[in-house]
């Protein structure tokens, strides 16, 4: 085809298009041309929506990681240093639902050392509380069992054997009655049910107080 062909093709279509846009207000060629690149933008527009959908969502994911794991930490890091942060006087009242007060106790600076307490509504029961790196040892229970076994008038005392040791600076203290056939566990568990009701709401199966057939120890329900 030759140049001047070429020439008047392009002003035949020229003026097709312009005829179209008088007729209709727009050319069926631009539309044509217009749709793959809308398309394409759509596509464009749709990927950046799914990339920005999956950031936000890739960022929720490591935020609620990134918090429990510092959650995790924060609660075995706090059961670690709770003992240690706390007061004696407080972990002890905690533990046994009684209030005492410390009437001395040698220490160091991080509060590390012995403490001599006493309990509140009763203070004739002494005991010691050791606190040592984060650990707590005392004897308040064994304090409160030779307390009220030591205060209790019955002639049934005399069955026991009592057992009373320091070891480490606290009181290791139990009593027991050495039995051997089912008539004696039956009779002198009685006795030890007297005992515990002589101490009222004070008693607790706690206390090493107990009866012991052979190598067996049976406690008092």
């Amino acid at each position: 085809m030759e140049k001047q062909d070429w020439e008047e093709l392009e002003k035949w279509n020229e003026q097709r298009l312009e005829q179209e846009k008088e007729k209709f207000g727009y050319s069926y060629q631009e539309i044509e041309e217009k749709k793959p690149h809308k398309k394409v933008e759509q596509l464009v527009k749709g990927l950046k929506i799914t990339g920005n959908t999956l950031k936000i969502f890739t960022i929720i994911i490591f935020i609620i990681a990134a918090f429990s794991i510092l959650l995790m930490l924060y609660i075995k890091f706090a059961n670690i240093n709770a003992l240690t942060n706390a007061e004696v006087i407080k972990t002890i009242e905690n533990m046994y639902h009684t209030k005492v007060k410390c009437i001395q106790k040698q220490v160091d600076e991080d509060e590390n050392g012995t403490y001599q307490l006493e309990v509140k509504e009763n203070p004739q029961i002494k005991f010691t509380a050791i606190k040592e790196k984060g650990t707590l040892t005392e004897d308040y229970l064994d304090q409160c069992h030779k307390y009220y076994f030591e205060h209790w008038d019955n002639q049934k005392k005399q069955n026991f054997i009592v057992n009373e040791n320091i070891n480490q600076g606290v009181l290791q203290y139990e009593t027991y009655i050495v039995v051997n056939t089912q008539e004696e566990i039956e009779k002198d568990m009685n006795i030890i049910k007297e005992f515990a009701t002589f101490c009222k709401e004070q008693f607790t199966p706690a206390w090493e107080i107990y009866l012991l057939n052979g190598n067996e120890r049976i406690y008092s329900n």
